[in-house]
């Protein structure tokens, strides 16, 4: 604007020495655009409509996405300079924002697409969007804001279980039997001669064929087995490096759920960390804990604790249900996990295993464990500190006791690398 008015001022004492028709004309319309300009740059940037759209707002670690951004100019004002700054979380890419420049004509449309990657488990945002619009001589300036945010959640990274440094049949999920109360669909034993009653769907009609009589599909008698997945969150029974090793632990807990999905297990989920809002939908995960002994009455009105939860199910929904639960969970201190555990009525069947990720295997965890063991229910420990410290404890009292590591046990401490 300073040059503008140089000029303005250089075209006005031109004026007052040549009295020419096209120095006035000339000096009208520079004082018109000066006046008129800036009442129709706010007048088009109040009316323009900005739409930003995600091509998927769920992704797996690792994956990408398209945004698109879309921002139209209704009005018969032309915009010759429309700048876009997108923010982004820096966990999705670098540098976290993205610009663009374009013109937009009148009634026009200008169209802007960019594309994220899931480098951290979590709800990103997406957003706010700042736009900058100015005049072709760039005299006037405006900015406006989309403080509309979008949300991007990126699945916990999934490991196989022989990169997290166990043992590939692990004491959980189906169990074999003798008695051929249930059977597993999915492993075929053999074949026996068809009796009156045997269901038309399990008939082997390639073998029926070859042999010239009714032959019939037999399978691996089991139990199906519920398991929950115990998930500590409290940052003060982790070390130094708290927020990367909770990380650590939400990706061993993923990754047993994939391993459990993959067999056709049931899979539940129970911790004592809270999670991102995302809607009412979560009403019914969410363990409030308001009522816990050691809180004072003051803390609880202050700062309610929550936990969360998640009953044992199958099938596709229910595993994806349980990685985006993963992906939200927060860690949060002055939640004991061996407390929080003692306290909840899991409301599993006899026989059910709960498979236990934490730091450290403390004394105060065994114990609570032990009960558990003693009510009935198979307990797997999986610690992903740098040793275990009671394994002949735990295995004194029945318990199974692991070691996960991302890379294998040499990488026992790949989190701090």
């Amino acid at each position: 604007m300073g040059q503008y008015m140089i000029y303005l001022s250089l075209i006005v004492i031109v004026a007052l020495f040549y009295q020419g028709k096209f120095i006035y004309l000339l000096l009208y319309t520079l004082l018109l655009m000066y006046a008129a300009l800036p009442r129709l740059i706010d007048y088009a940037l109040s009316h323009l409509v900005i739409r930003r759209e995600l091509s998927d707002n769920k992704i797996f670690y690792g994956d990408t996405t398209q945004i698109k951004l879309e921002v139209h100019n209704p009005t018969l004002v032309p915009l010759p300079f429309v700048m876009l700054h997108e923010r982004v979380s820096p966990d999705l890419a670098r540098p976290a924002l993205f610009k663009h420049v374009s013109f937009i004509a009148p009634r026009g449309t200008t169209y802007y697409e960019y594309t994220v990657k899931g480098q951290r488990r979590g709800l990103h945002a997406i957003g706010p969007l700042l736009v900058e619009v100015g005049d072709p001589f760039d005299i006037h300036k405006r900015a406006g804001k989309m403080a509309k945010l979008d949300h991007l959640l990126v699945y916990p990274k999934v490991h196989s279980v022989a990169n997290l440094g166990l043992p590939s049949r692990l004491p959980f999920g189906a169990v074999k039997t003798k008695q051929r109360i249930f059977e597993d669909p999915s492993q075929m034993i053999g074949v026996r001669s068809y009796a009156a009653g045997d269901p038309l769907k399990r008939i082997h009609w390639k073998v029926s064929a070859r042999v010239g009589t009714l032959q019939v599909k037999q399978y691996q008698p089991t139990i199906a087995l519920e398991t929950m997945l115990l998930v500590n969150m409290n940052t003060d029974e982790y070390a130094a490096y708290a927020r990367w090793q909770t990380e650590q632990a939400i990706e061993v807990a993923a990754s047993l759920a994939n391993e459990l999905y993959r067999k056709g297990q049931t899979i539940g989920l129970l911790s004592n960390g809270s999670i991102i809002a995302m809607g009412e939908a979560d009403g019914d995960v969410v363990i409030k804990l308001e009522d816990r002994p050691a809180l004072d009455e003051q803390s609880q009105a202050d700062s309610p604790l929550q936990g969360v939860c998640i009953r044992p199910g199958k099938g596709t929904l229910h595993f994806i249900r349980v990685l985006e639960l993963l992906a939200r969970l927060q860690p949060q201190s002055d939640v004991p996990f061996a407390d929080f555990i003692a306290r909840q009525n899991t409301g599993l069947s006899w026989g059910a295993t709960l498979i236990i990720v934490t730091y450290r295997d403390t004394k105060e965890l065994i114990s609570v464990a032990y009960r558990l063991r003693k009510n009935g229910f198979n307990v797997v420990i999986v610690v992903i500190g740098k040793n275990i410290e009671h394994r002949q404890l735990a295995l004194g009292k029945g318990i199974a006791i692991y070691q996960a590591a991302l890379g294998g046990q040499d990488h026992v401490i790949s989190w701090s690398s």
